[in-house]
């Protein structure tokens, strides 16, 4: 029997509402795509005629790429943390986008070992986000800590939000046992960024920004057939979670 197209089927392969821990009554992320892969490293040996006569293959993993949208309109969002396992999928990276025209997405990179083994739930050092981010279509102008701490901020009347993003990500870092499979990993140094662009150009007095964030970048861009804008990108490094 051929193998027919499947529509509207995308699988969480980490659960992430369960994950979170979200209840009835929480703003709960809806998943949109699924994107699994798999990769493996493969070893050559060449012979004395520079020909491979020998080949092993060797570290095979899974990947996955996830996009969620939460529809809520009050409340604010829950983020998994960079380092989390779930599934076995450790998760290596979470992104927060905001647009003018939609409501939030959530995009989750995760990856785990298929040679045998795999992290294990709560053995790796996690990073979380003391950042609050509200549930609502379009874009926020402001972003503060659980403290109510403005961290972000733009104030400038007549200046639009054109995006806001956030990301939140710590450095891997896999070792091999003595065949090439996995054999332990480990995670430092959790990074947070916040990009904005803005419709129109805020001056910097009408920006608010935390001094625990570095301006990495800042920018300005005006054309024959748009509008003016700016756009700056911050960042921030955090320490593991206790």
């Amino acid at each position: 029997m051929a193998t027919k197209p499947v529509f509207f089927s995308p699988t969480d392969a980490i659960d992430i509402n369960t994950l979170l821990g979200l209840g009835e009554n929480d703003p709960k992320w809806v998943i949109q795509t699924a994107a699994p892969s798999t990769q493996k490293d493969r070893a050559s040996g060449l012979g004395a005629d520079g020909d491979e006569v020998a080949k092993q293959e060797y570290n095979k993993r899974k990947s996955v790429s996830l996009t969620y949208k939460c529809f809520s309109a009050t409340g604010n969002l829950s983020l998994p943390s960079a380092g989390t396992i779930s599934g076995g999928y450790h998760i290596d990276s979470v992104a927060l986008a905001y647009s003018p025209t939609d409501w939030p997405t959530l995009t989750v990179n995760a990856h785990k070992h298929d040679d045998g083994a795999t992290h294990a739930a709560d053995s790796c050092r996690t990073y979380t986000t003391g950042l609050v981010f509200p549930a609502q279509f379009g874009v926020p102008s402001s972003v503060s800590d659980g403290a109510d701490t403005v961290m972000f901020a733009m104030s400038a009347a007549g200046i639009g939000m054109r995006s806001l993003s956030f990301g939140l990500a710590c450095t891997h870092v896999d070792e091999q046992g003595g065949t090439g499979n996995w054999l332990a990993g480990e995670n430092h140094d959790g990074v947070e960024t916040l990009d904005a662009e803005f419709t129109g150009v805020p001056a910097s007095g009408d920006l608010t920004i935390h001094a625990d964030w570095t301006m990495t970048s800042d920018g300005e861009t005006s054309g024959n057939t748009a509008v003016d804008s700016r756009t700056v990108s911050l960042t921030r490094h955090i320490s593991k979670d206790t």
